[in-house]
């Protein structure tokens, strides 16, 4: 059902012209100068899976600013032969809101030159039963190729199912683990992969990337993690087996090939986990980098998958 959905939604988009559609050079700063340090109505909705072994991942991003009718789209994808990244702060998005109190679901969309992607979640907003997403994009690399743009064509379909869920460390923020399921066209060539998967949805008026920030999202068998550092809040939580731990304090190594965190549970104990880093990868946002990293390792003895990204920090 909601891959019929989908591609209902997605064929009505092409057929009016929207997809691959976007604004020339320079538009994006112009898009951001509109929306920097304002307090504007923003919704942002974030797909993120891995295999177990850390090799294949995905990250899709749409923030929806309805009255511009503007949207910024992130994506991230590597596998062991290639990686692409899209993002765009002036792509095209809907004029009217997505998210709405007692809503039964919600369709995303964004559309810039190099990519477009369209979500579809199932459930109100702060409980989500199930994702599904469609993207098209420019710019496959292979390894060899580290940050430079080629014509490689990507195709995404990728569906996530809910096993356990969390409010989250923002209010009005939902930020749920399950599993995903990843079909991709690279090229011509098919790629799928399956494995743990979060999801998130935030609807706001504040401004967003105004604070420094760290914010780890971690996965495994059993085992999904949410972890916040900010100057005056540290926080986060994990969900083991059905059982969850909050954490009063975090400390973080910096960016690098071998990272770790340290968390302080609410019970006083502290627990150290580790990761390298799969692939780094960058965006500017207000002129300034936003640092994400694709990462594997250990967290309670077994192996984790996930992301760590910094905002303003080193």
């Amino acid at each position: 059902m909601l891959r019929r959905t989908l591609l209902a939604s997605g064929a009505g988009l092409i057929g009016a012209g929207l997809i691959g559609t976007g604004l020339g050079p320079g538009g994006a700063a112009h898009a951001e100068d509109a929306i920097e340090g304002r307090d504007i109505y923003s919704e942002s909705i974030q797909f993120s899976c891995s295999d177990a072994g850390g090799e294949h991942f995905l990250v899709v991003r749409v923030c929806q600013y309805p009255e511009l009718a503007r949207s910024w789209l992130w994506a991230a994808l590597r596998t062991p032969d290639g990686f692409c990244q899209v993002y765009d702060h002036s792509a095209e998005g809907p004029a009217e809101r997505s998210t709405e109190p007692g809503g039964s679901h919600a369709l995303y969309r964004s559309n810039a030159p190099r990519g477009s992607l369209l979500f579809h979640r199932t459930g109100p907003q702060a409980e989500p039963t199930s994702a599904s997403a469609l993207g098209q994009f420019t710019g496959w690399s292979t390894p060899d190729a580290f940050g430079a743009r080629s014509g490689g064509e990507v195709a995404l379909e990728a569906a996530f199912e809910r096993s356990a869920g969390f409010v989250g460390n923002l209010r009005d923020r939902s930020e749920m683990f399950g599993s995903g399921d990843v079909a991709l066209t690279i090229d011509g060539r098919a790629v799928r992969f399956s494995g743990p998967a979060q999801f998130h949805e935030q609807p706001q008026t504040a401004p967003r990337f105004v604070v420094p920030f760290l914010y780890a999202s971690i996965w495994g068998e059993g085992l999904a993690s949410t972890i916040t550092q900010v100057a005056r809040a540290p926080r986060g939580y994990v969900i083991d087996g059905g059982e969850q731990t909050l954490f009063r304090g975090v400390a973080a190594g910096p960016p690098a090939a071998s990272r770790w965190l340290a968390l302080l549970s609410e019970d006083g104990r502290v627990e150290r986990w580790t990761f390298e880093e799969v692939r780094p990868y960058w965006i500017e946002i207000y002129g300034k980098a936003w640092r994400g990293a694709l990462v594997r390792g250990e967290a309670r003895g077994r192996p984790v998958t996930g992301f760590i990204n910094n905002w303003l920090q080193v």
